[in-house]
Protein backbone atom coordinates (compact mmCIF):
# COMPACT_ATOMS: atom_id res chain seq x y z
CA UNK A 1 0.00 0.00 0.00
CA UNK A 2 2.47 2.57 0.63
CA UNK A 3 4.21 1.88 -2.62
CA UNK A 4 1.01 2.57 -4.50
CA UNK A 5 0.74 5.86 -2.45
CA UNK A 6 4.15 7.01 -3.21
CA UNK A 7 3.33 6.15 -6.92
CA UNK A 8 0.25 8.12 -6.88
CA UNK A 9 2.30 10.87 -5.50
CA UNK A 10 4.97 10.76 -8.17
CA UNK A 11 2.39 10.77 -10.55
CA UNK A 12 1.26 14.19 -8.96
CA UNK A 13 -2.25 13.23 -7.33
CA UNK A 14 -3.09 15.36 -4.61
CA UNK A 15 -5.60 12.84 -2.60
CA UNK A 16 -6.59 9.19 -2.74
CA UNK A 17 -9.79 7.89 -2.13
CA UNK A 18 -10.80 4.33 -1.31
CA UNK A 19 -14.00 2.93 -0.26
CA UNK A 20 -14.31 -0.03 1.81
CA UNK A 21 -16.80 -2.38 2.85
CA UNK A 22 -17.77 -1.67 6.53
CA UNK A 23 -17.11 -4.88 6.92
CA UNK A 24 -13.77 -5.30 6.52
CA UNK A 25 -11.95 -4.71 9.61
CA UNK A 26 -8.69 -5.64 8.14
CA UNK A 27 -8.60 -3.15 5.63
CA UNK A 28 -10.10 -0.92 7.85
CA UNK A 29 -7.45 -0.55 10.63
CA UNK A 30 -4.92 -0.90 7.37
CA UNK A 31 -6.23 2.87 6.26
CA UNK A 32 -6.38 3.97 9.34
CA UNK A 33 -2.92 2.98 10.22
CA UNK A 34 -1.50 4.57 7.02
CA UNK A 35 -2.99 7.92 8.05
CA UNK A 36 -6.55 7.67 6.01
CA UNK A 37 -9.39 9.79 7.86
CA UNK A 38 -13.37 8.65 7.34
CA UNK A 39 -16.09 10.52 8.36
CA UNK A 40 -17.28 7.07 10.00
CA UNK A 41 -20.71 7.38 7.73
CA UNK A 42 -21.91 4.51 5.85
CA UNK A 43 -22.63 4.53 1.99
CA UNK A 44 -24.04 2.18 -0.08
CA UNK A 45 -22.00 1.06 -3.20
CA UNK A 46 -22.96 -0.01 -6.96
CA UNK A 47 -23.43 -3.37 -5.56
CA UNK A 48 -25.20 -2.75 -2.80
CA UNK A 49 -22.71 -3.34 0.03
CA UNK A 50 -22.45 -0.85 3.12
CA UNK A 51 -18.67 0.88 2.91
CA UNK A 52 -16.95 3.90 4.13
CA UNK A 53 -15.10 6.38 2.62
CA UNK A 54 -11.53 6.77 3.33
CA UNK A 55 -9.57 9.71 2.35
CA UNK A 56 -5.69 10.35 2.28
CA UNK A 57 -4.14 13.76 0.87
CA UNK A 58 -0.55 13.36 -0.07
CA UNK A 59 1.89 16.40 0.67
Amino acid sequence: MNAALEIAESKGYKIVLQDIRSDNIASIALHQSLGFETDKYAYVNKKGNEVFLFLKALY
